[in-house]
């Protein structure tokens, strides 16, 4: 590939590597230099990697370039650039380090690395989960505690899951319409856990993990951990292309499909039911394990929720991840696996190597909330409903420019920017105090750059100071001319 067409590929990745650099105290270009240093320190940089030009990077960042100047030179001083003329700005030293490799797999994900580091004053709109109270009732959890004591007497080890809990989730799943046994439930701690045990289970380094693009990025951040190759198909608000699947599948094989066919993260779009069947039919074809992301299928704005792929093939190799921390609170760290019983025999024993099974009273209240799961969600749908309505009526006031198609389901809209890089906007909207994901992070090939993902669960208060200050970072971005002639491709 020319280096006149990686070279923006470099600078998007470099801009996710310097996130909350902006946010920290002192001068401006030493904040630069500091993010820099950590950048080269943590592998996100390699040596002999070059930097952009000082006037590139200052327009991306929307600094002056004398600020990136004073940045490189700090950095230089340190004995951490070389700067020829003629060949650019190069990283020439690093400290030593330790690990495998791993480190630029695990910063490339804003929404985790905001879990961790919450930069003081910024208003967060990268995670896509629910903020309202209830999520938990007192009164259920007054009602547990007799159970929660009872445990307390054994040996708290049950790699598989509390045996009342498996029980629920299997009724549960069944009413759905795919009839299920406890022997095929097992229990882990989110949905998180679920996607990397069934990755580090059915995946082997160098294989092929089949995702949608755009996609879940939690999960291309498990993927690409494990050391498998992405291949994205296309996804619209009437699911995964089945066709580019199809061919996938049969000319170029897989370790694994992943999908979200459920309110998908982030278009929101659904899998109809003719296309679920057809969906179970290759799986069941070629015999290639389909994970199926089905955490999002509580979260329905109007209607119910199809049934899960599993339902149109019992004895297909497919295995679908589902929980109740999106619908009741993030907080609560159950979720589980459904699939047949050969795999998850195989899964509870690594379950045990991870964490010998997840925490019983977590188990023994989620066990509780499933018996009025209904019930929940239905309000939940309100909830959401109304949370939806504020943010589109806040985006078509504040930002009118701006453009999405409204989701069936799911906490996020993927709004498309009609110009310029939202890697790029991310930094300005950083520095005006809100953080936002940019649709590249989603993506299996760094494409969607003109998209963000903007989830909608938050508090009304918090949608609208967060919109009102991307307001004001979209009228400090100002790419330029040749950049709103840029458009990619639009797959919803």
């Amino acid at each position: 590939m020319a280096r006149s067409k990686q070279s923006q590929f470099d600078l998007n990745g470099l801009l996710h590597h310097l996130d909350v650099w902006s946010t920290n105290p002192g001068p401006l270009y030493r904040r630069l230099a500091t993010a820099l240093r950590t950048a080269i320190t943590n592998g996100d940089l390699t040596i002999g990697e070059q930097l952009p030009p000082e006037r590139l990077l200052a327009k991306q960042l929307k600094i002056s370039r004398s600020t990136v100047v004073a940045a490189y030179e700090v950095l230089v001083d340190d004995g951490l650039l070389e700067r020829r003329q003629g060949s650019g700005t190069r990283i020439s030293s690093a400290p030593t380090r330790r690990g495998n490799g791993l480190s630029s797999t695990l910063n490339r994900n804003i929404v985790f690395r905001r879990i961790i580091d919450r930069p003081g004053g910024t208003v967060d709109l990268t995670g896509a989960y629910l903020l309202e109270p209830g999520g938990v009732p007192h009164d259920l959890i007054e009602q547990v505690t007799e159970e929660t004591a009872n445990l307390a007497e054994t040996s708290g080890y049950s790699p598989l899951g509390y045996a009342p809990l498996r029980e629920a989730i299997a009724a549960h799943v069944s009413q759905r319409g795919a009839q299920t046994s406890p022997e095929q439930v097992l229990v882990t701690s989110g949905a998180q856990q679920a996607i990397w045990m069934a990755a580090w289970l059915l995946v082997q380094r160098g294989d092929t993990v089949i995702a949608e693009n755009p996609t879940y990025p939690g999960a291309l951040d498990v993927f690409t951990a494990i050391g498998a190759r992405l291949a994205g198909v296309r996804t619209r608000r009437q699911g995964v292309d089945l066709g580019m699947l199809a061919e996938h599948l049969a000319h170029r094989g897989a370790g694994m499909v992943y999908l979200i066919p459920t309110y998908h993260n982030p278009v929101g779009g659904v899998l109809s039911l003719p296309d679920r069947r057809r969906l179970a039919e290759l799986i069941q074809q070629h015999q290639v394990p389909l994970l199926e992301d089905d955490s999002l299928s509580g979260l329905a704005i109007v209607g119910d929720p199809p049934p899960p792929v599993a339902a149109f093939a019992p004895s297909a190799p497919i295995l679908t991840a589902d929980s109740l921390s999106k619908l009741f609170w993030a907080g609560l760290r159950v979720g589980w696996l459904r699939g047949p019983e050969p795999i998850i025999a195989q899964l509870a024993r690594l379950k045990a190597v991870a964490d010998l099974g997840g925490s019983l009273p977590a188990q023994v209240i989620a066990s509780r909330l499933l018996d009025n799961y209904d019930d929940f969600r239905r309000e939940r749908s309100k909830v959401i409903a109304k949370r939806l309505e504020l943010v589109t009526q806040l985006l078509g006031e504040m930002l009118p420019d701006w453009s999405w198609e409204r989701p069936q389901g799911g906490l996020c809209l993927w709004v498309r920017l009609p110009y310029g890089s939202a890697t790029e906007f991310a930094q300005v909207a950083l520095r005006a105090g809100v953080s936002i994901v940019a649709g590249s992070v989603a993506s299996t090939d760094g494409s969607f750059d003109d998209h963000l993902r903007l989830p909608f669960g938050h508090r009304p208060d918090q949608l609208e100071e967060g919109i009102r200050r991307l307001s004001r970072a979209w009228q400090l971005y100002t790419p330029a001319d040749e950049s709103r002639d840029q458009r990619m491709t639009v797959i919803v």
